[in-house]
C-alpha cells in the first residue's frame, strides 16, 4: 500500500464497524482495571529508586524496556503513572494489528467484522495486563511499534528484502519491550502474506505465506538476539531464568504442558474461557467449515484455515514454550485470539451468507462471556488489593501497640499463602495473588499501606518461630524474639 492506499485501507465501512465493536468491548470489559490497586510488580516499581529497575529488565531480555525506564527516570515518572495512557495506546495498537491481519476477509460482511472486533476487544487474556500497571505503558509502545513494522509489510506490491529487514528490525526493537511482540509480528505477517497471495489457490497461498512468515520471524529473531547480546556486552547484568532456553531433555515434557494448556483453553476448563465461550467459538468454526460443494478448492480453503490456526497458535505460544521456565499466565497468551480470529476469517471466505451470520452470532455470545471473564479477573484484583492493604495496616497497628515501630525494626512474615480463605480459586499464575506471599513485594506492600518506611521480609521456610502459634489476628500471633518481630499468619 502507498500512503494513499493506507488511508483507504482504514476508511472502509467495515473497518469502522470493526473498530467500534473492538473499542466498545475493550472499554466495557477492561476499564475497571484503571481503578484497581497494585499487582505484585507495581508495589515494587512504585517504591523503587531511580536506576533500580534497568538491570532487572535487561536480565529478562527487555532491553528496550530498560531504555524506556531510563527515559522515565530522567522525567521523574514511574511506569504505573502512565498506565492510563498505556491502556489507550494498547487498545489502538491491538485494534490496528488485528485489522491489518484480517482486513481482506472482513470486507464483505459487516456482522462478521463486528463479531470478530467484539471478540478480540473483549478477550480476557489481555485483562491481566491492565492490572499490571508497571507494564501497561510498555505494552502500548510495543503494540504501536508492531503496527509500524507490519505497515511496512502491508504496502502494495511484493515485499522487498529491504522492507522485510526494516520491518523485522522494528519488530526486534518492540520485542525488547516484551518478547510477546514477536508473536504478534509473526501472526500479523502471516495474515498479510496470505492477503497478498489471495488470488492464488488456497493451499498454495497458505504454504507461500508460511514460508514468508518463517523468513520474517527468523530475521526479526536474529536482530533481537544481536541487540540483546550487544546490550549484555555493554552492561553487566544478572541472569534471569526466564531468558534461558528449554533444554533438550525437557522438550517432551513441554509438549505435554502445551497439550494440557490447549485442552484447557479450547475445552473450556480454563478459568478465563469457560465452557459456554468455548462451545460458541467451536460452533462458529464448525459452521463456517461446512461446505455444500464437493469442489476441491472449497475444501482447500478449509484446510488452509486449519493450517493457519495451527501455525498461529504455535507462534503465539512460541515465546513461552521455548523458555526454560514454563509460565503460561494469561498475559503471555494474548496473541492467541488473533491467530484464532485469522483462521475464522479464512473459513468464512467460502462460506454462505447464512453460515457467516450464524457463526457471527455465536462469536458475539462468546464475546459477551469473555467480557464478563475480564471483569471477573479485574474485580478480584480489586478485592485482593483491599484485603492485602487492610491486613498490612492491621499488622502495623498491632505491632505499634506493643512496641515502638520504625524502619530499623525487622519484621518477618511467616506462613503467608497466595490466597485468602474466600475465593481461593481467583489466582491465575502471578495475577490475583497476595503480595504477602511474594518476598520482593511484601515490604513495598507494607510501606504503601502504612505510608512510612518499614523493614518487612518474608520468613524463611522451615523457621520454627511460629510453630504451634495461633493465626493472625489472634492473641499470640505476633512475637518478638531478639529485637525481631515475627508475624504468624
Amino acid at each position: 500500500m502507498t500512503s494513499k492506499s493506507n488511508q483507504s485501507y482504514l476508511c472502509g465501512q467495515n473497518f469502522w464497524w470493526f473498530a467500534a465493536s473492538f473499542f466498545l468491548l475493550f472499554l466495557a470489559s477492561k476499564s475497571l482495571g484503571l481503578t484497581v490497586g497494585y499487582a505484585l510488580d507495581d508495589y515494587a516499581t512504585m517504591l523503587s529508586e531511580k536506576g533500580q529497575m534497568q538491570d532487572f529488565f535487561i536480565s529478562q531480555g527487555r532491553f528496550t524496556f530498560a531504555l524506556l525506564q531510563s527515559v522515565l527516570d530522567f522525567s521523574d515518572l514511574k511506569q504505573p503513572q502512565l498506565a492510563s495512557i498505556g491502556f489507550f495506546l494498547s487498545a489502538g495498537g491491538f485494534l490496528l494489528i488485528s485489522w491489518v491481519t484480517l482486513a481482506k476477509w472482513l470486507e464483505k460482511d459487516i456482522l462478521l467484522a463486528i463479531a470478530l472486533g467484539a471478540l478480540l476487544g473483549a478477550h480476557p487474556f489481555f485483562a491481566e495486563y491492565v492490572s499490571f500497571r508497571q507494564a501497561l505503558f510498555g505494552v502500548g509502545v510495543w503494540a504501536l511499534l508492531i503496527v509500524g513494522a507490519i505497515t511496512l509489510l502491508a504496502q502494495d506490491g511484493p515485499v522487498t528484502i529491504g522492507r522485510l529487514c526494516a520491518a523485522s528490525a522494528v519488530a526486534a526493537i518492540a520485542s525488547g519491550l516484551n518478547q510477546i511482540a514477536m508473536a504478534f509480528f509473526c501472526i500479523a505477517a502471516l495474515g498479510i502474506f496470505l492477503q497478498k497471495n489471495i488470488h492464488l489457490p488456497p493451499l498454495r497461498a497458505a504454504l507461500l505465506a508460511v514460508r514468508s512468515t518463517v523468513l520474517a520471524g527468523a530475521i526479526a529473531s536474529a536482530f533481537y538476539v544481536a541487540l540483546f547480546a550487544l546490550t549484555v556486552r555493554m552492561v553487566a547484568v544478572s541472569s534471569d531464568a526466564r531468558t534461558s532456553i528449554l533444554g533438550v531433555n525437557d522438550i517432551s515434557g513441554r509438549f505435554v504442558d502445551i497439550a494440557v494448556l490447549l485442552m484447557g483453553i479450547f475445552g473450556g476448563s480454563h478459568p478465563l474461557v469457560g465452557p459456554v465461550a468455548a462451545i460458541c467459538t467451536a460452533a462458529a468454526i464448525l459452521v463456517l467449515c461446512v461446505r455444500a460443494s464437493t469442489a476441491c478448492g472449497q475444501w482447500m480453503q478449509v484446510l488452509s484455515g486449519g493450517i493457519v490456526i495451527a501455525l498461529g497458535i504455535a507462534l503465539a505460544l512460541l515465546p513461552t514454550s521455548i523458555s526454560g521456565v514454563w509460565w503460561p499466565v494469561p498475559r503471555t497468551l494474548i496473541a492467541m485470539p488473533v491467530a484464532v480470529a485469522l483462521g475464522i476469517a479464512i473459513f468464512s471466505f467460502g462460506a454462505s451468507r447464512v453460515q457467516v451470520r450464524v457463526a457471527s452470532v455465536a462469536l458475539l455470545i462468546a464475546a459477551a462471556i469473555f467480557s464478563g471473564k475480564s471483569g471477573w479477573l479485574l474485580e478480584n484484583q480489586q478485592r485482593l488489593n483491599r484485603w492485602d492493604i487492610a491486613r498490612a495496616r492491621e499488622i502495623v497497628t498491632k505491632i505499634s501497640e506493643i512496641r515502638q515501630l520504625d524502619a530499623s525494626t525487622p519484621i518477618l512474615i511467616h506462613r503467608a499463602t497466595w490466597a485468602y480463605e474466600i475465593d481461593q480459586g481467583m489466582g491465575l499464575g502471578d495475577a490475583n495473588i497476595s503480595a504477602f506471599a511474594s518476598g520482593w513485594a511484601v515490604d513495598p506492600l507494607f510501606e504503601e499501606a502504612a505510608g512510612r518506611r518499614l523493614n518487612v521480609k518474608s520468613g524463611v521456610q522451615g523457621d520454627t518461630r511460629c510453630e504451634n502459634a495461633p493465626s493472625f489476628p489472634n492473641s499470640g500471633s505476633i512475637r518478638e524474639v531478639e529485637g525481631t518481630v515475627h508475624v504468624c499468619l
